[in-house]
C-alpha cells in the first residue's frame, strides 16, 4: 500500500496581534509498518520534520510536516479521519500505532514508547480478529491495551476503510473511564476511541512510571506512528500495514521571534504571504495571516 499524501490545513483560532503560539489543524497521514527512511531500518516515525529539530533522537526524523499539538492536559487533543485494515497481514503479537507522542521525551531523544498515549491495532486469534484499542505504552508493569474493539477480519472484505475519532483529554475525571480501579490514583485523564459505530474509553498516565507527579504529555505531544515487528523482510515482502489519513486539532502554529526568521524566504515556513507581513509581526505582534 503506497502511503496516502500528507495535507497542510491551518487556521488560525487566536486574535490579531497576540504572539502565544496560535492554533489550528494539521492532517497527518501515512502507513504504518511502512519503511519511512532510505535505510529501511526504522520503526517510529513522529511528525517532527525531516531534518528534526536539533536534540531529536534520529529515529524520529521521518516524519513530515512537523507537528505539534496543544497539551491534552489543558486542551483536549482529537485525531480524526480514517484507519485502512484492508492490508493487514500481520502476525500474533506484531502491530501499529498511531497517537499522541510527548514532547519533552522526544526532544530528549528518547523513544517515548512509554510516554504516549495513541490507539493500536493488532491482529488476533491467528489473523480471525483485528483489535483496535487505546493504549498509553508498555510500563514495568502494564499491558499495552485495556479496552479495545474486535473486528471481524473476514469482514475486511467488504468494508477496509473505518471512520475513526480519537481524543486525549487530560481535564477529564480518570475515574469515569478507567479500566481498572487500581489506575485511577496515577492517571492524569481520559482517552475515548470511537470506530466501527462503537465507543470505548480509558484512562491514561497509568502504566508509564507509575509516579503520580509524572503528568503525561505535560509538555505537549507530537502526532507519530510506532510499529513493531517480527521479521522486516516479510514485511517489506508482503507489503502489509495500516493506512490511516487523520486531521489533528488544535495544532501548534509555529511563531517567528525574530526578524532573522523571516528572512530567506522564512516567512513562509510560518504562514505569512511575504517577509514584511512577518517582521510586522515580529515588530508589533499584527498579525496579518489568514
Amino acid at each position: 500500500m503506497c502511503a496516502l499524501a500528507a495535507t497542510l490545513l491551518i487556521t488560525v483560532l487566536v486574535p490579531a496581534g497576540a504572539q502565544p503560539a496560535s492554533y489550528g489543524s494539521e492532517v497527518i497521514a501515512g502507513t504504518i509498518g511502512e519503511q519511512s527512511d532510505s535505510e529501511g531500518t526504522r520503526r517510529y516515525r513522529a511528525f517532527v520534520g525531516n531534518p528534526a529539530p536539533a536534540g531529536y533522537d534520529h529515529w524520529y526524523m521521518w516524519g513530515s510536516p512537523y507537528v505539534e499539538t496543544a497539551s491534552p492536559e489543558t486542551t483536549p487533543v482529537t485525531l480524526t479521519g480514517t484507519l485502512d485494515l484492508g492490508d493487514v497481514r500481520f502476525a500474533n503479537g506484531e502491530g501499529g500505532a498511531v497517537g499522541l507522542y510527548e514532547v519533552a521525551t522526544l526532544a530528549a531523544g528518547e523513544r517515548t514508547d512509554r510516554y504516549a498515549v495513541f490507539l493500536y491495532v493488532a491482529p488476533r486469534n491467528n489473523g480471525t480478529n483485528i483489535d483496535v484499542g487505546i493504549s498509553d505504552g508498555r510500563g514495568p508493569s502494564g499491558e499495552y491495551v485495556q479496552r479495545f474493539v474486535r473486528l471481524d477480519a473476514t469482514d475486511l472484505a467488504d468494508a477496509t476503510v473505518y471512520d475513526v475519532t480519537f481524543t486525549v483529554d487530560g481535564q477529564a475525571d480518570p475515574a469515569s473511564c478507567a479500566s481498572h480501579i487500581a489506575d485511577i490514583p496515577t492517571a492524569d485523564g481520559c482517552a475515548t476511541l470511537t470506530i466501527n459505530g462503537q465507543t470505548i474509553t480509558d484512562s491514561y498516565g497509568t502504566i508509564t512510571t507509575g509516579a503520580p507527579e509524572d503528568v503525561e504529555l505535560d509538555s505537549g505531544a507530537h502526532p507519530g506512528e510506532y510499529f513493531f515487528y517480527a521479521d522486516v523482510a516479510e514485511l517489506r515482502e508482503v507489503g502489509s500495514g495500516i493506512g490511516y489519513q487523520l486531521t489533528v486539532e488544535p495544532t501548534v502554529i509555529p511563531q517567528p521571534t525574530s526578524k532573522d526568521d523571516c528572512k530567506k524566504g522564512g516567512y513562509a515556513d510560518y504562514g505569512f504571504s511575504n517577509q514584511g507581513q512577518c517582521i510586522r509581526y515580529v515588530n508589533t505582534g499584527e498579525d496579518s495571516r489568514t
